[in-house]
């Protein structure tokens, strides 16, 4: 696919996404995305069928890994947290505002290696080590939130006895 048939179908989603609802009620219970019956379903199942060819599926490059409670949870949030709304960042999603350079006010659609790669970056810090880069960069931060109160607190102390009489 050229890069204007792209730009086209980045843009008819774009129109899409904004025309429709996620939260849409229907009458007829069997409605659904996957079998639509009304305008507003039909809008969305063609949101999703673009959605499927230009949405990256932010998955790491080991999903074989995700058997460890860990790993399998971050990157089960990952994903969550990179499904794109309307009403949410404008319609970008979080990874995308991640990689925006800065100064550009509008994000890109990331890559699906882009993608990929940051999914595979959460999915580690459910390891063992990256659990443990994370506790020591957390106990580091505490002891230097900690040397920072102190040092407020004795320069306050040193600052009010200063001005007794």
């Amino acid at each position: 696919m050229d890069q204007a048939a792209f730009d086209k179908l980045k843009e008819a989603e774009r129109l899409l996404l904004y025309a429709t609802d996620d939260r849409h009620y229907c009458e007829e219970k069997d409605c659904t995305v996957e079998s639509p019956k009304c305008p507003e379903r039909h809008a969305q199942a063609a949101l999703k069928a673009l959605s499927d060819v230009l949405e990256p599926p932010h998955e790491g490059l080991h999903p074989g890994r995700l058997v460890s409670d860990p790993e399998r949870i971050y990157a089960e949030r990952w994903k969550k947290e990179n499904e794109r709304h309307a009403w949410l960042n404008s319609g970008y999603t979080l990874v995308e505002h991640l990689l925006c350079p800065e100064g550009q006010r509008h994000p890109d659609r990331v890559t699906f290696r882009d993608a990929q790669v940051a999914a595979a970056v959460i999915q580690w810090l459910g390891t063992a080590c990256g659990r443990s880069l994370y506790f020591n960069v957390r106990t580091r931060n505490r002891s230097s939130q900690n040397a920072t109160a102190r040092l407020v607190a004795v320069r306050g102390a040193q600052h009010a006895s200063a001005f007794q009489l």
